[in-house]
């Protein structure tokens, strides 16, 4: 795994986060410099080839922020990371129900061409598995806002109605051995000195993480939408966890398919695209 942090967050979510059918504006980051940043997964067990990645620390490697880690591998610590010094925050505070530490909060207006919007992320964390249950519940979400919803939701949730994504939803006990909880969507990583987790850089240094996931959201075309993506720490500012967010995959597109011959039956070429059409 690598990363960087040589682009601003403008730069992050309209060059590397967005895909098809969102138009993005109003980008604000806040939070400490080094916990945002682009990444590169190719050849690691991450699951993401490239994107974004927002930590409770730092996202550089061994002699970044008081040189903490990062979440580049081999997972050679059980207790990676480094309290940077940033400030909680209160709707993760809420979410996590625990005082909040080091949260990095990126966030956006963007306009959806169709009648949903979604991205691909993964959440992992060094508080994984030890303090699965333990009051240190490391809390993200992404809070969205907007025409529909009537305040806010957040599209981190676990598919079926499991709840919101975090160490305590998902985890297969705080030894890894159970009891399961939603323990599907959960990557099993090590504890920082088994292997072959701390002995090859295949494997990122989170003791845990969960599969690739996506956020969804039911939105209106063409309306104004806001967009927090968010993490903190909980209960305390050691041991970091860190949100991966895919390149190109925050999009709103529904694929059209158009029948060449209905079109030229009916309006007498095969150019002309209509909506809600029917027989006479």
């Amino acid at each position: 795994l690598t990363t960087a942090t040589g682009l601003t967050p403008t730069q992050l979510v309209e060059d590397v986060l967005v895909g098809n059918g969102v138009a993005v504006s109003n980008v604000t980051y806040t939070g400490h410099a080094e916990a945002i940043g682009s990444f590169t997964g190719t050849g690691t067990n991450l699951g993401l080839t490239s994107g974004i990645v927002l930590t409770t620390g730092t996202v550089l490697d061994a002699g970044g922020l008081f040189g903490g880690n990062g979440p580049q591998g081999p997972n050679d610590s059980g207790s990676a990371g480094t309290d940077n010094g940033a400030a909680g925050y209160g709707p993760l505070t809420a979410l996590a129900g625990a005082t909040t530490y080091n949260a990095a909060i990126l966030q956006f207006d963007f306009v959806p061409q169709s009648d949903s919007v979604r991205f691909r992320y993964v959440f992992g964390s060094d508080e994984y598995p030890e303090f699965v249950d333990g009051g240190f519940n490391d809390a993200f979400a992404f809070f969205i806002t907007g025409p529909g919803f009537g305040g806010s939701y957040n599209m981190a949730t676990i598919p079926g109605g499991g709840g919101p994504v975090s160490i305590d939803n998902i985890n297969n006990g705080n030894s890894n051995t159970g009891p399961c909880q939603n323990c599907s969507y959960y990557v099993n990583n090590g504890t920082g000195t088994n292997a072959p987790f701390n002995a090859s850089s295949f494997y990122i240094q989170y003791d845990g993480f969960t599969v690739v996931m996506e956020a969804t959201a039911q939105v209106e075309c063409g309306e104004t939408y806001h967009l927090v993506i968010s993490i903190a720490d909980a209960g305390d500012g050691a041991y970091d966890s860190g949100i991966f967010l895919e390149a190109n995959s925050l999009a709103s597109f529904s694929p059209i398919e158009m029948n060449a011959q209905l079109a030229n039956n009916v309006f007498g070429d095969q150019v002309t695209m209509a909506e809600g059409c029917e027989t006479a």
